[in-house]
């Protein structure tokens, strides 16, 4: 397991380099003083920049001013954009953090468990990322058969598929390593490779593949 947004151990200089530029992102908004003052409150509420714009694009901000939650909604929109782009422009699995990052901000904060599913052709390239299946708050079906269906309409040879954890617990359950087991089962059918299986938590990410379970 590893520390979202590539810090092994976020500490004060962390937070204070995120106080700092969530204060930039909102001075446009409400001004240096009262922007820096409003970045300080939604760095403690939430601990870091990525989580707090996560937040905004789910709508739980609460408690700010409606400019300030639909500006962070569209930074955090055109984050996702850039590393969407980023992804379908360049082998995605050059780093396992940077794949980690997007998948913590796609899902992080969301109120229920999602199955989001990367679709990648033969060389690691993104064809197509889809939400794959909506659970409660405690669990969420891995549809293999799905999942694999939709690879082979695709036309995809690889996949990564991630789901978060409201509770926060980014440890895979025996749930999830049974559905991520009979996934690599399903997809070894047609020659198709599960690279990794990621478990987004509060503030940190496991990797299937990091974890020696795949």
């Amino acid at each position: 397991m590893f520390a979202a947004w590539d810090d092994p151990a976020p500490d004060a200089r962390g937070q204070a380099g995120c106080r700092s530029f969530l204060a930039l992102i909102l001075e446009p908004v409400l001004g240096k003083g009262p922007g820096g003052e409003m970045a300080g409150r939604l760095i403690d509420r939430f601990g870091s920049l990525p989580a707090t714009l996560s937040a905004a694009g789910c709508g739980r901000l609460g408690g700010v001013p409606e400019a300030v939650a639909a500006h962070l909604r569209s930074v955090q929109q055109a984050m996702l954009h850039a590393l969407r782009v980023r992804a379908a422009d360049r082998l995605i699995l050059n780093s396992t953090v940077e794949v980690a990052d997007y998948l913590g901000l796609r899902l992080r904060n969301d109120r229920a468990e999602q199955m989001l599913a990367l679709f990648l052709d033969t060389g690691n390239r993104l064809i197509r990322e889809e939400i794959m299946a909506v659970g409660s708050l405690a669990s969420v079906e891995c549809p293999s058969r799905a999942i694999v269906a939709r690879a082979l309409e695709l036309g995809a040879a690889r996949l990564i598929i991630a789901h978060n954890h409201p509770s926060g617990c980014a440890a895979p359950s025996p749930e999830d390593r049974r559905a991520t087991a009979e996934l690599v089962r399903a997809a070894a059918l047609f020659d198709i490779k599960l690279l990794d299986h990621f478990v987004i938590g509060d503030g940190e990410i496991a990797s299937f593949r990091q974890l020696g379970l795949l």
